[in-house]
Order: structure tokens, then sequence, then C-alpha cells
């Protein structure tokens, strides 16, 4: 089975030399996280708490800062990959199916271990 549960942060980023993007400008992301497993004994893949308190520890080092400093390069793709290898290894007992992260209401990407 898979679940997933969803999470938004603010940050603004720049993309060096980028036409569009060259310029710092802030979006809200948002970040949807999928598990995939069994059901337990309580009938869940799992606790969407124990879910929700392993991403805010991530995300609280992102919201409301300029990603440029946490990101060399703060494109979706590498932030999903970064989110996902970051959360994989404080997961136990289940499989992070994936990761999305959403540029504002525009673009995404999507990061599957």
């Amino acid at each position: 089975m898979i679940v997933g549960k969803q999470f938004h942060f603010d940050a603004a980023h720049f993309l060096p030399g980028h036409p569009t993007c060259g310029k710092i400008h802030g979006h809200t992301w948002r970040v949807d996280v999928e598990l995939q497993g069994p059901l337990n004994s309580e009938g869940m893949v799992f606790d969407f708490a124990k879910l929700k308190e392993a991403v805010d520890q991530i995300l609280k080092d992102y919201d409301h800062s300029n990603l440029n400093d946490s990101f060399g390069r703060p494109t979706c793709e590498i932030i999903a990959t970064l989110i996902g290898a970051s959360l994989k290894a404080k997961l136990v007992g289940v499989r992070l199916y994936s990761v999305k992260v959403q540029e504002g209401f525009g673009g995404y990407a999507i990061y599957r271990p």
C-alpha cells in the first residue's frame, strides 16, 4: 500500500545565469511524500504524526530562507533528491516511495529512490 502526506514551506531562490529565474524570487514550495509498505498491527503503513515530525525536521532549515544558502543550484530536481535522501535515512520499517517537490503552482520534480 502507498500512503502520502503533503507539506509546504516558503523560500526564495535564484538560478544563476537563467534568463527568467536568475533574479532572486520566492515561492510556496509543496512537498508530497509517499511511503510504501504493508499494514502494521495498528492498521497503518506508517504513523502520519511520525512522518510529519521527520519531514518537519528537514524542512525547518529551508522555510523562510534563501535556498541558495543550502543548495548549490536549488532546482526542484536537486531539492527533491536531497529531501528524499535525508528522509530515507530517518525512516525505519517503511520504504520511501517518492518525494515530489513543486515550485509554486508550476513545475515539479519527483524523486524515487
